[in-house]
């Protein structure tokens, strides 16, 4: 395999520097001989290779994320039935619900717009569609405003730095736009002579296109969706259906080039998939301007679900492996953004290992939706959809200090589960009694308060398992007794003396339960239950230990704890059956688990896991009762037998123990 490594560049290649490559080409296969000014940690024997990779059938199954905006895009068929659905609506509490059961389909700058002050217009009966669509207007026209203010009051303090003359009048000319005409392409014709004037300072220019007038350009964007004359004098259905169109239509999905340098010649693997939005947007020459991203790290989290995308495609069949394409994508962004936007080996494989994992298992749709919440089959936690997870990780990517932090917790609260759900209370609850605390004392008192809450965790585990104890005292047998005597004395000791202060589970299970058989008619129920208890609190504890596996890590500990408190409760589709013991890879042996309870429930048989986990009795029933609900109301396609036949298998695996085969 290739070795990806960190590169810095100092250009971008220009024309001429492909064509002199133009003879290398034969067959379909594209290589590159690196001159001396490509070397860099690639290695000056690094070659890209281009072999064909056809993603035009992606363009009829959407749903992919823009690498460049992070919307999720739209096929044509999808855009026709969003569309055809919101010429149906014709009240606002409605169309406010449409928009949010859809909010991966509308652009991450039009949200804010779309979903503020929302909830006025699913309470209120005396509103109309014309209100809530007025109401949006204003909340785009208001953020468009406030961005032309930006420019015009940084325009303001930089003008006073001149002297009367061109420069001066042309900053003159860029006010008067403002405050007259306040159209965005009339000011777009005065704001770019101006900073691309020789004489205007190159640093402001820079702050000027990357931070101000991005966020314009966004805005007016946005604020075209309103762009429906005489709004009310339509039928509020009819007004739904155009405006509904204005929106998804920037999230229809489209092919382009990731770069256009060599315009004679086409090259293999230089295909990108984007929104329309940033196809209309993108730099004539590539396919998004990297040297105009604020923030390498979003950059990086777009691309980065982008890829993995397609890398599931792939594995799924519904379009041709080809690992060369994540390579030679990463080679270029590296290239594109002159480094500042890096790949490793670990990301590669990470995409191939996605890959590999969508070969060999079925989709298991009612995780992958999020109209409906769907508890866990286990601990009854609401299960984190895909999508919501990548805009909390957004969010908290972008999150600058502890209140930001502290409102994506207080928003996103039914998606921290039952692992992070004391760690949330200990995050908010030191926040609010300082919230002006440094980040470093925050970390200090959040690690003291969790590291009580762990303690507490193994005292309940041990208390628990001291009840079961003297329960076999009176009921069980001398070999049961004998058996748990020993293990609370070994158990005792170890905990007493501080060798599982690191909450190691391995490290336990080999000093505690050596010589141990836990297969063994001795081995009551109350020994599993308490392996299970200690094994939940050292996985609890892996959620709060920095570490350097996840991106960021290094860089900010608390978006590390954050983001490994909502992974634990991130839906999972786990065989019922494990394939090693003869279950089918398919969804009907498959149930959802959120990460934690699948990682905890590990290669446990059904009839164990059923036995040692209690809540799985109750929650099991409810998952099944909404899965099958939403089957019947025809919101999930091939589903209709899931729960009667899981509840079959069910029957069996717990050899007649746990039987819901009359519920469905």
């Amino acid at each position: 395999m290739v070795k990806i490594l960190p590169i810095t560049y100092s250009y971008i290649p220009y024309k001429n520097e492909v064509l002199e490559r133009k003879e290398t080409v034969q067959n379909n296969s594209y290589q590159v001989d690196v001159p001396r000014s490509f070397q860099c940690s690639f290695g000056s024997n690094f070659i890209p290779r281009f072999e064909s990779v056809d993603l035009s059938p992606v363009l009829e199954i959407g749903d992919v994320t823009c690498p460049a905006c992070g919307v999720k895009t739209l096929s044509e068929k999808k855009y026709n039935i969003l569309v055809n659905e919101a010429a149906k609506i014709d009240e606002p509490a409605d169309l406010v619900t449409f928009f949010k059961n859809n909010i991966d389909y509308i652009p991450h700058h039009m949200r804010d717009t779309l979903f503020k002050n929302a909830d006025l217009f699913l309470k209120e009966d005396n509103l109309t569609i014309f209100d809530y669509f007025a109401n949006s207007k204003q909340n785009a026209f208001a953020k468009r405003y406030d961005s032309f203010i930006e420019i015009k009051n940084f325009l303001f303090d930089y003008s006073k730095t001149l002297e009367d003359g061109e420069l001066k009048d042309s900053v003159d000319k860029v006010f008067k736009v403002i405050d007259t005409t306040g159209g965005y392409q009339e000011f777009k014709d005065v704001f770019f002579p101006l900073v691309n004037r020789k004489d205007f300072d190159k640093d402001a220019k820079d702050y000027l296109i990357l931070n101000l007038f991005k966020d314009l350009r966004a805005n007016s964007l946005n604020f075209g969706v309103y762009n429906i004359h005489d709004f009310k004098t339509l039928p509020q259905n009819e007004l739904s259906k155009l405006w509904a169109a204005k929106i998804f239509s920037n999230s229809l999905i489209k092919q382009n080039k990731i770069h256009s340098y060599d315009m004679d010649h086409e090259i293999t693997n230089n295909s990108v998939l984007e929104c329309n939005s940033c196809v209309r947007k993108a730099h004539p020459k590539v396919f998004m301007d990297f040297r105009a991203v604020e923030s390498p790290e979003v950059a990086k989290f777009f691309l980065q679900s982008y890829l993995a995308n397609i890398a599931k495609l792939m594995g799924e069949g519904k379009i041709i492996p080809n690992r060369h394409y994540f390579n030679n994508f990463t080679f270029y962004v590296n290239k594109l953004s002159k480094g500042s936007i890096e790949f490793s080996q670990a990301d590669i494989d990470r995409l191939l290992s996605l890959r590999a994992l969508s070969f060999k298992r079925e989709e298991f749709a009612p995780i992958e939706q999020s109209v409906v919440d769907i508890p866990c089959a286990c601990c009854g936690s609401t299960l984190l959809p895909h999508s919501r997870r990548l805009d909390i990780q957004l969010k908290l990517i972008q999150a600058e200090n502890l209140s930001d932090y502290v409102k994506i917790l207080e928003d996103n609260d039914k998606y921290i589960g039952v692992f992070a759900r004391d760690f949330k209370e200990i995050f908010t609850t030191i926040y609010n009694e300082n919230p002006s605390i440094s980040q470093e004392e925050f970390l200090k008192e959040f690690s003291a308060r969790a590291e009580d809450s762990l303690q507490q965790g193994v005292y309940q585990a041990l208390f628990n398992f001291n009840d079961g104890v003297k329960y076999i005292e009176k009921n069980g047998t001398p070999e049961q007794l004998n058996l748990v005597n020993l293990v609370q004395n070994r158990l005792t000791n170890y905990i007493s003396s501080g060798y599982f202060d690191d909450y190691n589970y391995s490290n336990l299970m080999r000093s505690v339960f050596l010589g141990i058989d836990l297969d063994s008619p001795e081995c009551t129920k109350s020994v599993y239950v308490l392996l299970n208890d200690l094994r939940t609190v050292a996985y609890r504890s892996s959620l709060i230990m920095p570490n350097d596996k996840y991106e960021n890590a290094d860089k900010n500990p608390v978006f590390t704890l954050l983001f490994n408190m909502f992974k634990s409760d991130v839906a999972t589709g786990d065989l019922l059956i494990a394939a090693k013991k003869g279950g089918k890879i398919s969804k009907d042996n498959q149930v959802g688990l959120c990460k934690g309870c699948n990682n905890l429930k590990s290669n446990k048989s059904v009839e164990a896991w059923y036995t040692q986990v209690l809540s799985v009795r109750k929650n099991f029933r409810n998952q099944l009762r909404i899965i099958d609900n939403m089957a019947k109301e025809g919101l999930l396609e091939g589903y209709d037998d899931w729960a009667r036949t899981i509840a079959e298998t069910m029957y069996e695996a717990t050899r007649g123990r746990y039987d819901l085969r009359d519920e469905f």
